[in-house]
């Protein structure tokens, strides 16, 4: 009954994780391309194949192999493990450092990006398996930025090294804000009247805040003013903030009455101008 625990080197009890280590140490020693034993190497296969998955295993303590309710194993090559870790270059095999890479896409939020972000990602592995980790985003990223985590890879051949994790960045849209790099443009709608007078407004920034605005006299349809450290952080500084741009739209009054349009005809006489209104 012990005869797969004893080719593994393992107790009866061993957990899933020694016996993970015990088929990565047996298989380097046994692989006939290392000077080991090809039956040897299968009969270790054979073991692994059953003892690492729970209900085969379970099986296999109460019933054994040759028994009529025994667990079911499919017949496979024996060395389909080793033979997915290699890869053929010339003619020979040679074997890669780690199991393979993975990649996966993750979608964030424009807020999401002024502070480092701690994520949880469901993965899944080739074998099939789910596994949730945790990654960290840095302040500042940029759409499109892919980042690696070392060993959150692959870890379907227990021969190897973990591969790693390959994640994507996505940021989302924003109804209000566009972004310039780390720079970030908003509008302003004012009326034709501020615009010429001048006039104090509340923006709102990315954060939350709601901070004065002093929009100068004489401003000009399409005037790009700024708020400074109001952006979002350098991708490659995360520590310092850029500027906030925001970008005034002037709105003209589309219905005027007979004695409003007399007044600006007025005002514009004043100031030079030799534009008629009718009225």
């Amino acid at each position: 009954m012990d005869e797969f625990y004893d080719v593994l080197g393992v107790s009866k009890d061993a957990s899933a994780e020694e016996l993970k280590s015990a088929y990565r140490n047996k298989a380097k020693e046994l692989h006939p391309d290392h000077g080991g034993n090809e039956d040897d190497f299968k009969s270790l296969n054979e073991a692994y194949e059953v003892l690492k998955d729970p209900n085969t295993r379970q099986n296999y303590d109460m019933y054994g192999t040759r028994g009529p309710q025994g667990p079911h194993i499919h017949e496979r090559n024996p060395f389909e493990h080793m033979e997915r870790a290699f890869t053929f270059h010339f003619g020979q095999q040679q074997q890669p450092v780690r199991n393979r890479d993975l990649q996966i896409g993750i979608s964030i939020s424009l807020e999401q990006v002024l502070t480092a972000q701690k994520k949880t990602v469901n993965i899944k592995k080739l074998n099939g398996q789910q596994e949730i980790v945790e990654i960290n985003i840095p302040a500042g990223v940029e759409s499109g930025s892919v980042f690696r985590y070392e060993g959150l890879g692959d870890d379907s051949n227990a021969a190897l090294p973990k591969g790693n994790l390959h994640v994507k960045i996505y940021v989302e849209r924003h109804q209000k804000f566009d972004r310039r790099g780390s720079q970030l443009l908003t509008t302003l709608h004012i009326d034709c009247f501020e615009a010429i007078l001048g006039c104090q407004r509340i923006i709102s920034t990315l954060s939350g805040k709601q901070l004065k605005l002093t929009v100068p006299a004489g401003s000009q349809y399409g005037s790009v003013l700024q708020l400074a450290g109001q952006g979002l952080p350098f991708a490659n500084n995360p520590s310092k903030t850029d500027t906030l741009l925001i970008q005034l739209l002037i709105d003209v009054p589309s219905t005027l009455t007979d004695k409003q349009k007399k007044v600006l005809q007025t005002l514009q006489n004043d100031i030079g101008g030799n534009v008629d209104i009718n009225v």
